[in-house]
């Protein structure tokens, strides 16, 4: 067995609520990567003896850590969300040169290049976001801007995506990334307890800014495709490029209604979604037979029966709509009553209209990154 030094730490933090995608999110990195560890940073009050012991069967460590105080101020989402930021401290102290924090909605489908990769991380590695301002992270983005002395250009810059992070944890330490996040996490929250719209994506684009900042080596979009993303669904050309999927909006494990599968069947969007969906369940099928089972164990066997019934007949009649013929009569249905039949209606956004490309060579076009 080789040294933790040579190995590196792949973590997800949780909650109760999000231990079980998290195992599955671990799982599919250790298929192809096995020589690596893998921890599930978690307070092991919140985690009931039966899933401690699922963790277990995984062959996930589940880490303690409990500090309430660390991230308090009434945000919005659940400090464990910000608990990533402690991976470089926590595993280097267990002899780990790089850690790897993913979020429990990562699925990886093909071997990830860390050969290539971690020589290159002198700080944190993650993807670009593009065309996304930070003034849409932040409640107050003139309060931050002038706080904590940032550009105009930088507070309009791309940033990182934070459901894949790769850090250097000994440069993290140097640089007091979890000292910067907690100290500009705390000042944020007394302005506005929701400062950061979008938890530790938000904190991130934050602290990688401020003096000094953060090396960044930029990773390719493939290591953290995000299937909600409207502007890298137009730039799929080859989905056998991607290595890690994430599902940034709708999450996989949780159904779609009768009604929304109706109204979206033949959707552009909803079928890409689909198809990325069916990708992790498949992998969740054959791999980790164990996640419908969990929620029907406790149950007595004739409401075990009634349940598991109403779960196949609704996947069933999903499967049915979604299917090429039902598909094409949902959408001759739904001109006869009267919805809209534009092609360019994918259901991708409620708040924003799609534009028609110019060309079709332009709307499947790679854009060029900003330098």
């Amino acid at each position: 067995m080789s040294s933790a030094a040579d190995r590196v730490a792949i973590y997800c933090t949780s909650d109760a609520g999000y231990a079980l995608p998290s195992l599955v999110a671990l799982a599919s990195l250790r298929r192809f990567h096995p020589e690596h560890s893998y921890f599930l940073v978690a307070d092991r009050e919140k985690i009931h003896p039966s899933l401690e012991k699922t963790i277990r069967d995984q062959d996930v460590e589940l880490v303690h850590f409990d500090d309430r105080q660390l991230f308090s101020g009434g945000a919005h989402l659940t400090r464990e969300c910000y608990w990533k930021f402690l991976g470089p401290k926590l595993f280097s102290e267990r002899g780990f040169r790089y850690s790897m924090s993913i979020d429990g909605d990562i699925l990886c489908v093909r071997p990830f290049h860390f050969a290539e990769v971690l020589p290159r991380v002198e700080g944190y590695a993650g993807i670009r976001r593009n065309e996304s301002p930070r003034s849409w992270t932040f409640r107050y983005p003139d309060w931050v801007q002038q706080h904590f002395q940032i550009s105009p250009q930088v507070m309009e810059g791309d940033y990182t995506n934070t459901g894949v992070l790769i850090w250097n944890n000994q440069r993290m330490m140097e640089l007091g990334l979890l000292e910067r996040a907690i100290a500009c996490y705390r000042v944020g929250c007394r302005v506005h307890p929701r400062m950061f719209r979008v938890g530790d994506q938000s904190l991130m684009a934050l602290i990688s800014e401020i003096h000094p900042r953060l090396p960044w080596f930029v990773l390719p979009a493939e290591d953290n495709f995000r299937v909600y993303s409207e502007s890298e669904r137009c730039r799929l050309l080859d989905s056998d490029s991607i290595r890690l999927i994430h599902y940034s909006g709708c999450k996989p494990w949780r159904p779609d209604s009768l009604m929304d599968c109706f109204r979206n069947a033949g959707k552009p969007a909803f079928m890409h979604r689909m198809a990325f969906k069916a990708k992790w369940e498949s992998f969740v099928e054959d791999t980790m037979p164990f996640w419908r089972d969990l929620s029907m164990k406790e149950a007595d066997p004739v409401r075990r029966i009634t349940r598991g019934t109403r779960y196949t007949l609704l996947d069933l009649a999903r499967q049915a709509i979604l299917s090429r013929v039902g598909v094409f009569t949902i959408c001759r249905l739904r001109g006869l009553l009267g919805y809209p039949l534009n092609p360019l209606d994918t259901g991708w956004s409620r708040n924003s209209a799609i534009g028609k490309p110019q060309s079709r060579r332009d709307a499947l076009s790679p854009r060029s990154s900003p330098s």
